[in-house]
């Protein structure tokens, strides 16, 4: 079966370190609900290959109706058999709470069988759950531990979160050199995180010699894939002019698109956009829904909230809260998760720049 992995959240496609793996997906489709009912009794007869496949359709509307529900029963029919791929996937919806109650413990045991046949997208989802304290004690040094067993079998995110490991010193001896290393070799497989990184690298100069223009050319090729963390600082770079021409319609764009993704330091980049005017027309609503949104994640906007409600008047501020109360529930569904190494910091630590203050 052909392997291919996804990325839950992104509450990071977590930014620096990646989201939760899913594992191998059924490469047989089916188009026709024929094929589906031939492989129901397939499945109903206790053939794992049928059964992943079916589970499979369910969750993704293959040759039927969606239904995270009869999803999971079928991944979790498998992974009772032995199925490696069924016990990587009926873990991520034990994780996410997707088609049955959320249980993180109860995932964490079933990535581990799956470990014990070598899938390296189950020893990312182990480390990642060590290094957030999810379903099993807090343990960086257990989860770094996890990493290399994947990364060593050449898993690209592993790759890219094990360089963030060693960036920062969490979980191992701090060794940037083997940092730049491991992001080197996942970007050119093209790992958003790992392009990110490099960036990141670029912008601070730590590492390697600072060269704004280098950061944007890595920026620029996370952000297309969008990698919300990269479209923010990029539109720092347009914003001032560092590596790429001063746009500020440009840089907005960006924090917008950003932001919309779940990116706080956006939030509040679009909010000092919209306040200021730039880029465009200075707009007071649109500035205070996005403050709005970013102090609902972080409070050290709150200050700025009040300050900037007694300057808009009430009715904009009524406007803004309505907007913002939407936009903030439009964010929430995406699902999308906060980083696990640490808040952004803008002095060369390998997450997200912090936004300019108000």
């Amino acid at each position: 079966m052909k392997r291919s992995t996804g990325v839950l959240l992104q509450k990071f496609r977590l930014p620096i370190l990646l989201g939760i793996s899913l594992g191998m997906l059924v490469s047989m489709s089916m188009g026709q609900s024929s094929e589906f009912k031939k492989d129901m009794v397939s499945a109903l007869q206790g053939n794992v290959e049928a059964q992943l496949r079916i589970a499979n359709a369910y969750q993704r509307g293959l040759g039927i109706h969606l239904d995270a529900y009869q999803a999971a029963h079928w991944y979790a029919k498998a992974a009772g058999s032995g199925s490696t791929e069924g016990a990587v996937h009926y873990g991520m919806m034990l994780y996410t709470g997707d088609g049955t109650a959320q249980d993180l413990p109860k995932a964490f045991q079933w990535f581990q069988r799956a470990a014990l046949d070598k899938s390296p997208e189950a020893m990312n989802n182990i480390a990642l759950m060590y290094f957030r304290g999810e379903g099993v004690r807090r343990d960086p040094e257990e989860g770094v531990r996890w990493m290399k067993r994947a990364a060593d079998m050449g898993f690209i995110p592993a790759k890219a979160q094990l360089g963030v490991a060693y960036w920062d010193g969490v979980g191992t001896e701090q060794d940037r050199e083997l940092a730049l290393k491991l992001f080197r070799e996942a970007a050119r497989k093209h790992h958003p995180a790992a392009l990110f990184g490099l960036a990141c690298a670029y912008d601070s100069g730590v590492g390697v010699p600072q060269d704004y223009a280098q950061a944007a050319k890595y920026y620029r090729e996370a952000a297309d894939q969008g990698y919300k963390e990269a479209l923010n600082n990029l539109g720092l770079l347009y914003e001032h002019g560092r590596g790429v021409k001063a746009d500020g319609k440009q840089a907005m764009k960006l924090y917008v698109q950003a932001a919309n993704l779940g990116n706080v330091q956006a939030a509040a980049n679009a909010a000092r956009g919209y306040a200021s005017g730039l880029g465009g027309a200075r707009d007071n609503v649109s500035a205070s829904m996005w403050l709005i949104v970013a102090a609902k994640e972080d409070e050290q906007y709150i200050v700025a909230t009040e300050h900037t409600r007694a300057l808009v008047g009430e009715h904009d501020w009524a406007e803004a809260e309505s907007q913002a109360a939407m936009k903030y529930e439009e964010i929430r569904k995406l699902g999308i998760q906060q980083p696990i190494l640490g808040k952004a910091k803008a002095n060369g630590e390998l997450v997200a720049q912090k936004a300019v203050r108000w």
